[in-house]
């Protein structure tokens, strides 16, 4: 959800084309390389942890000194630029500073990373082992695409044994071997194994998700396994997508991220539907929560809102007595961060918040959400077209980057 506001409205509006919320200027200071240019190459960032994994591997006796001054331009492809921009200097893309490659820069090479070396790591979605217990494809997936690579693996290698004990959907393993052209339909390079390595089993009598299509109902029960189906997998990375986005579009527009209070006093919208935040419950069953009278107060009741002094009032809540609670007064899930923003806004300028909130609305729709991120900028000095500019601007921002850096798979 986005909202935006204004904290000193009413100066006329420049013409639109000289908006504030035009692409940043040149002269600001870069984003690490490749973040939103198309590239998506790690930058400095990841420069510097190339940098400090071979520093350590110098100080555990793996490197010497001369290498570590001769080898920076090879570790500077392995973490630095395009796939092909590190295959062009004889290596593979590496995982940031993770001994392994990811997948999907892998998979993205095609045929020219043929003849490479390469260690991945995933998860298998199927193992087929075929020629009479000769062979076996492994289709595995580390989460970095849709799309998997196929590990062909021949009896006599090592860990040969691991993969007739555990030809399993969704074991993890670790596979090291050569990149070839694959003969198979839909593939361009599959991974001739000289080593695999189980690194977790997993037991089809207790891993309760099938190969095909599951009820969204049913993955509901399974919060910890849903992920790993495509539907939700395909959610998860256009929320970091888009999350990633905003923060970028907001910093590149000078705003400062203010973090505002999850747990408070106020009832920032009035609406008085909120989840209560208290340490009174008991260890008596039913529970109760001690009461002003001296009685105590069914845990089940309703504390309503909040009055002038920060007490509860109306029903039961006007009977607690929150002088024994953790915060000596009714405390709440936040609604909205709009409060805190305001008063940074009247500090900083330019602020936006980007939060949880909770509502209590007796509603169970797909319409309402009791938990729910939210964006809540804040200006000073800016007037409706500022805002209307700003909810623009970002949703624009936003939409562009996951568009351009999702495949589209």
């Amino acid at each position: 959800m986005l909202a935006v506001a204004m904290v000193q409205p009413g100066l006329s509006a420049p013409a639109p084309s000289s908006r504030m919320f035009a692409p940043a200027p040149s002269s600001r200071l870069p984003l690490p390389a490749g973040l939103g240019d198309g590239s998506h190459a790690r930058g400095a960032v990841l420069l510097a942890q190339g940098r400090a994994a071979r520093r350590n591997m110098r100080l555990r006796g793996g490197m010497s000194g001369d290498s570590l001054d001769t080898d920076n331009d090879a570790a500077a492809a392995l973490t630095l630029g395009t796939p092909q921009a590190a295959l062009s200097a004889g290596l593979l893309p590496r995982d940031g500073f993770l001994a392994r490659s990811p997948i999907a820069q892998v998979l993205a090479l095609g045929k020219a990373a043929a003849g490479q070396t390469v260690v991945v790591c995933g998860w298998a979605r199927t193992i087929r082992i075929q020629g009479s217990g000769t062979f076996a494809f492994i289709e595995l997936n580390d989460g970095s695409t849709f799309d998997s690579i196929q590990i062909v693996a021949d009896i006599g290698i090592a860990g040969w044994d691991e993969i007739q004990a555990n030809a399993h959907t969704h074991t993890s393993w670790r596979a090291e071997g050569v990149l070839v052209e694959s003969p198979g339909k839909g593939q361009e390079i599959e991974l001739k194994a000289t080593a695999v390595r189980l690194l977790g089993s997993s037991p089809p009598e207790q891993y309760p998700l099938a190969k095909g299509r599951l009820p969204l109902d049913f993955l509901r029960g399974l919060p910890h396994l849903r992920v790993r189906t495509n539907t939700h997998g395909a959610v998860a990375r256009v929320r970091s997508a888009l999350a990633f986005a905003v923060h970028r579009f907001f910093q590149q527009q000078h705003f400062h991220y203010v973090h505002t209070p999850i747990i408070t006093t106020a009832d920032c919208e009035g609406a008085g539907e909120l989840f209560s935040v208290t340490t009174l419950l008991s260890a008596t069953k039913p529970p109760v929560i001690p009461s002003a009278a001296g009685g105590s107060v069914p845990a089940g009741a309703s504390a309503g809102g909040t009055d002038a002094e920060g007490g509860a009032s109306g029903g039961w809540g006007s009977t607690i007595d929150y002088s024994r609670d953790f915060f000596k007064k009714a405390s709440f899930l936040t609604v909205s961060g709009q409060l805190h923003a305001e008063a940074s806004a009247l500090a900083l300028g330019k602020v936006y918040t980007f939060g949880p909130t909770f509502r209590a609305e007796q509603s169970h729709t797909a319409r309402h959400l009791a938990e729910f991120w939210m964006i809540e900028p804040e200006m000073a000095f800016a007037d409706l077209q500022d805002a209307m500019d700003c909810a623009e601007g970002m949703l624009k921002s936003a939409l562009a980057y996951a568009l351009e850096s999702l495949p589209a798979g």
